[in-house]
């Protein structure tokens, strides 16, 4: 198959997927515990962590925190998570500092593409049964691996990934 065919593939998933909303379903909200791995690119460290996510007075907006348990003091992000354009799949996380992410709640996850300086990061957070996966992959944009069909046509930038993170949490 032609990059061409291929791009024009994933466009059409791609408005197809955004076509469909979603809200967080209820059973998914409340608090998971567990421990975080971090990688670069061997196992670095572990620390333990929690999410929680749970609705506030306001509809379409939930509560979106993240805590860190590391030394000398736990590391708290307390973050809101909107529903955006009255599409309630796709989502704004607010750092509360004026940094608003896109985030999209596809498939019981929510999952977040952005550009941070040199670094491009993805955070998906997938819900399960009583529990949730974790993950965060960055890569910096200055380690660039680039590639081209033969013709000349089609380029494609790779950015190796120099650090992944991952918890399994466990609903409380």
């Amino acid at each position: 198959m032609s990059m061409k065919k291929i791009f024009i593939l994933l466009s059409i998933i791609s408005v197809g997927l955004n076509c469909v909303a979603q809200d967080i379903p209820a059973s998914f909200l409340g608090n998971y515990k567990g421990e975080l791995q971090i990688y670069a690119p061997q196992l670095v460290n572990t620390l333990d962590m929690e999410f929680e996510v749970s609705k506030t007075d306001t509809i379409g907006r939930y509560n979106y925190i993240l805590t860190y348990h590391a030394e000398p003091q736990s590391d708290i992000r307390n973050y809101k998570l909107i529903a955006k354009d009255s599409l309630k799949s796709v989502f704004t996380l607010d750092e509360n500092n004026g940094i608003k992410i896109p985030t999209t709640y596809i498939n019981n996850t929510l999952q977040s593409f952005f550009k941070v300086q040199h670094s491009l990061l993805t955070i998906k957070i997938a819900f399960k049964n009583n529990a949730a996966d974790f993950e965060i992959s960055m890569a910096n944009t200055k380690q660039v691996d680039s590639t081209q069909t033969y013709d000349g046509q089609f380029k494609v930038e790779g950015f190796p990934i120099g650090t992944y993170q991952i918890a399994k949490l466990k609903k409380q």
